[in-house]
């Protein structure tokens, strides 16, 4: 991701509203003035990057095709791309609809004595002391 320059960061918060204001009424145009404000804002954009960003984003791999074997993936190499395999993912393709079988939410912290027994819970604790046996 590209970074902010922080020297010049000063106006970005009113510009950045000021091209958020420019498309509130958008819903409310025709379609000829919503594709002119459209090219606006990409223009309008353009500029706000040029004159803010320090660098462009990276994108590591931004030119790869989504039928790649997995094992290309930088961390992924042989033995995980064999378990991948198992799961059935062979290609890059492949993650896009491998979902996990469930899912813990743990946004919610409970107080320990609202967890109730065989619930699973996220609590925080303090631990004051221990022995090693």
């Amino acid at each position: 991701m590209g970074r902010i320059n922080l020297y010049k960061e000063k106006g970005l918060k009113n510009k950045i509203g000021s091209f958020l204001g420019y498309y509130k009424p958008f819903k409310n145009l025709s379609e000829e003035r919503r594709l002119k404000r459209l090219n606006y804002g990409f223009d309008m954009l353009k500029k706000l990057r040029e004159q803010y960003l320090i660098d462009e984003p990276e994108l590591p791999y931004k030119d790869l095709p989504i039928k790649t074997d997995i094992k290309f993936i930088k961390g992924v190499g042989n033995k995980r791309a064999a378990l991948m395999r198992e799961l059935g993912i062979n290609n890059i393709e492949d993650t896009f609809y491998f979902f996990p079988r469930n899912y813990e939410d743990r946004r919610e912290i409970k107080p320990i004595n609202e967890c109730h027994h065989g619930e699973e819970c996220l609590i925080i604790g303090k631990i004051v002391s221990f022995e090693e046996k």
